[in-house]
């Protein structure tokens, strides 16, 4: 049976890849005046944001894990408080990053299932919704790439800056 931790792990790529991925089909239908492209861009955006509240889900019931001490995410550095210390940091850090993006991909969920309603009838509020849409794709993903940044800063230590790494330390030990 997966745990919350694995399933986090599986899909958190999703919404920063699939909503990435969206783009191109966007860019491709708006140089073309392709609305098939466009289609394919939203539903992808669809499908991809959807994952959105899975992953929040399943990352905040992994912190919860890791509180109550059912899980010990520091099993690859546990005998370096100071890693230790730095990752405490990002899970913290990563947590609040992502319940600052969750309004955006709430919005992109609902903007894409209007789009895909409103598709067929080609008029002034299918295509005021299309533009939307592709607005709310490039915000999104700088919000869910700057959120999904601090999460493999949890697991990967190299991916840290040392200046943070050294004012962690350094304000322990005052």
């Amino acid at each position: 049976m997966f745990t919350p931790e694995h399933i986090h792990v599986m899909i958190n790529h999703l919404p920063i890849i699939g909503i990435g991925l969206a783009l191109i089909p966007f860019l491709i239908g708006y140089i073309q005046k392709n609305r098939n492209f466009i289609f394919i861009a939203i539903i992808i955006t669809f499908i991809s944001s959807i994952s959105v509240p899975i992953v929040f889900s399943s990352g905040a019931k992994a912190v919860e894990n890791f509180e109550h001490g059912y899980l010990n995410p520091f099993t690859k550095d546990n005998t370096n408080e100071n890693t230790n210390r730095g990752t405490m940091h990002w899970i913290e850090e990563h947590e609040e990053q992502a319940e600052i993006a969750m309004i955006p991909n709430y919005t992109l969920i609902i903007l894409s299932i209007f789009a895909l309603m409103y598709f067929k009838k080609e008029n002034k509020i299918s295509n005021i919704l299309n533009i939307t849409v592709f607005s709310f794709v490039i915000i999104v993903f700088v919000i869910n790439s700057w959120v999904g940044l601090s999460g493999g800063k949890i697991r990967h230590p190299e991916f840290r800056d040392a200046n943070q790494q050294y004012h962690l330390i350094e304000k322990d030990k005052d």
